[in-house]
């Protein structure tokens, strides 16, 4: 490709550079690469750290093609997979109605600034509020030219990913048979393993792979042993002041940790005031005010969890304190993406309790230095399958679905035609579709569904708050897990404030604030899973934790405990493998975690590491209940038969993908 300079493609945007770029001045090297492809109307992958200006890169152009061409709305339609990154899009692009007459609107669970009769140039929307547009609203949305998703990888290869794969074959059905023009995607990622691939569940054929050339590298990370809360606010402090760090985010992996280490960082920082919490049991006002504190602050500390690990806009940070090691090393670079985002190298500290998580932090630095990638195998989600047949034969119910047009549904999210033969008697005899003349319509048991809104959600049904937190002025404080044991006169720390109870009416608890910190303060906030790390990043880790090892090589060590196997395969896989083993050798597990098992057997002679189909069934169903826990299962997923429910817990687990990555292992016995 020819790359334009600053001044060409200034040009060509004579109405959007003063609203997007004006500001900064230049261009950064992934618009220079981007925005001519957009302005010949491309589809395109687009993968860029955090805050490298992708986003920018496809707006700018898009919205000058809609002004000059005079594009009928809704034109654009953005889809986040989370209400933050909606409402944080939504402040960015607040200048466009002044400067270009566009008009912009949100639909989601919050906002309903978009119905059948209000549509505005740019929609900005999830998935699940998509789902419902294309239900209600199908052929408003024909006048669609350019779709856009963000932050693609946080939902590919889960029911989310797959739903919105249906989403965008529904969507693009509608365009291009209403009105006989092509729709224009854009798949914008920081982390993608795959993009060649991704790019093709969700853009069919037809579009081009651009990344950043720009690399960023690490300024040697400091390491640090961790204690508690007190000692490692202590430790980020003193590390800022040498530092010369103005703004830091320190990121934690549960909401107890946030609230705990911001209640000691206010202990130890001078100026309290400057320590920000945000976590997702806050109000979304409260988060919001923490965003607007942080991004206008010159001198603050934000102590987060997963929240703030996106694209929000929360200004230049000089560097990233990571208190415990990621949950993922996708987790990890948009992490570390967050800091120093204007100057060619990343700074960061980071904590370890033990010397495994020292070793998973370090391989996790030397991957994202490496330029590698945390590669999944896909698999067709069956539970995100079934929902989009449902949700299908509701937005075709005037005149009625044909088997036809499911099968091309069913086989434009990649899954077997049988599938589809399977659910739909079971369907049709549950009361979920009818079927006359050959087309099927909407039972009473899916009109329910879809009038109370559950059909277009796949998100797991995970425990909900228990109690709403309350001030003595009525203002919401949190939504939380309460412990009704729990008497009047206790205190709660709460976003970094504490908070006295006073009183308890039903599921509302009336606190008061507190002046200054309390030790006794609990934070009222369920606790995060383990970390739950790729089995791929063992191959990485098992030689920094036995120096010399191979990569391909398993040490299997003799212990008086029974034989010790340094799997590092995590926890979910880790755990799985474990009891699949030991069923398929009749030996007994003595102890599993995520880097090694203890296995109480006799001789290794003639062992089976890789276990086969009938030992894996057999540790899914003594294991099925933590599994889905763990994925969250939605109602959709009960609905499946118990056959395809194995089959989609084996498909989260990508376990056909293991046991060829399994074939690749050497199992040696050394002495320890």
């Amino acid at each position: 490709m020819v790359l334009r300079t600053d001044e060409w493609i200034h040009h060509r945007l004579a109405r959007t550079w003063p609203v997007f770029f004006q500001r900064f001045g230049r261009l950064r090297p992934i618009q220079r690469r981007v925005i001519p492809f957009v302005l010949e109307g491309r589809s395109l992958v687009v993968m860029a750290p955090a805050a490298a200006g992708k986003t920018e890169a496809v707006f700018a152009p898009l919205l000058e093609l809609c002004v000059t061409e005079t594009w009928p709305s809704p034109a654009i339609l953005y889809v986040a997979p989370t209400r933050a990154l909606v409402n944080d899009m939504y402040r960015r692009l607040e200048p466009l109605p002044t400067w270009l007459r566009v008009s912009v609107g949100r639909r989601t669970e919050d906002y309903r600034e978009v119905s059948g009769t209000r549509w505005p140039t740019v929609v900005l929307t999830t998935p699940e509020s998509l789902d419902s547009l294309l239900c209600r609203f199908p052929q408003a949305l024909a006048s669609v030219r350019a779709l856009i998703l963000d932050e693609v990888h946080l939902v590919h290869g889960t029911d989310r990913g797959d739903q919105l794969r249906g989403l965008v074959y529904r969507l693009r059905r509608i365009v291009e048979r209403t009105t006989g023009q092509r729709l224009r995607g854009y798949v914008l990622s920081a982390t993608l393993d795959a993009p060649r691939r991704i790019g093709r569940h969700y853009l069919g054929d037809d579009f081009l792979v651009v990344r950043d050339p720009a690399l960023r590298g690490f300024e040697t990370p400091t390491f640090e042993a961790w204690t508690d809360e007190r000692q490692a606010a202590e430790t980020i402090v003193r590390w800022l002041r040498t530092h010369d760090v103005q703004k830091a985010l320190v990121f934690v992996n549960t909401k107890p940790a946030a609230e705990k280490m911001g209640t000691a960082l206010k202990r130890a920082w001078p100026y309290p005031q400057q320590v920000l919490i945000h976590h997702g049991r806050l109000p979304r006002r409260s988060r919001l005010d923490v965003e607007a504190a942080f991004r206008a602050g010159e001198t603050a500390i934000c102590v987060a969890t997963t929240t703030l690990e996106l694209g929000i806009d929360i200004g230049d940070i000089d560097a990233v304190v990571l208190a415990s090691p990621p949950p993922t090393f996708a987790s990890f670079l948009q992490r570390l993406g967050r800091s120093n985002r204007r100057a060619a190298l990343i700074r960061a500290l980071a904590f370890y309790r033990d010397d495994v998580e020292r070793a998973l932090v370090e391989t996790f630095f030397a991957m994202a230095e490496k330029g590698q990638m945390e590669t999944r195998a896909y698999a067709p989600s069956l539970t995100a399958g079934l929902q989009q047949v449902l949700s299908y034969v509701v937005q075709k119910r005037t005149p009625g679905c044909s088997l036809k047009a499911l099968q091309e549904l069913v086989h434009g999210m990649g899954l077997r035609a049988e599938m589809l033969e399977a659910w739909l008697p079971r369907l049709l005899q549950r009361g979920w579709l009818t079927v006359s003349q050959g087309l099927y319509w909407p039972g009473p048991r899916l009109m329910a569904a879809f009038e109370r809104g559950w059909l277009h959600s796949l998100i797991g049904d995970v425990a909900d708050a228990t109690a709403t937190v309350v001030d003595s002025e009525g203002h919401v404080v949190a939504e939380i897990f309460w412990d009704p044991a729990v008497p009047p006169g206790s205190t709660l720390t709460i976003g970094g404030r504490t908070y006295r109870v006073e009183q308890v009416r039903g599921s509302t608890v009336i606190v008061r604030l507190q002046c200054g910190a309390s030790d006794s303060a609990a934070a009222p906030f369920p606790a995060a899973p383990p970390v739950y790390w790729s089995y791929r990043v063992g191959s990485e880790l098992r030689p920094r934790l036995w120096p010399g090892l191979p990569p391909h090589v398993v040490p299997v060590v003799p212990s008086d405990e029974g034989w010790v196997v340094l799997h590092c395969f995590g926890y979910v896989h880790g755990r799985i493998w474990s009891h699949a083993v030991a069923h398929a050798n009749h030996w007994r597990v003595r102890h599993t975690d995520a880097v090694q098992t203890v296995f109480d057997a006799g001789a290794l002679y003639d062992a089976v590491w890789n276990p086969p189909a009938a030992s894996v069934r057999w540790a899914f169903r003594q294991w099925r209940s933590d599994l889905e826990r763990l994925w969250g299962p939605s109602r959709f997923y009960r609905m499946l038969s118990p056959s395809e429910r194995l089959r989609h817990l084996a498909r989260c687990l990508r376990w056909k993908a293991f046991a060829r990555f399994l074939d690749g292992l050497d199992w040696q016995v050394l002495q320890g």
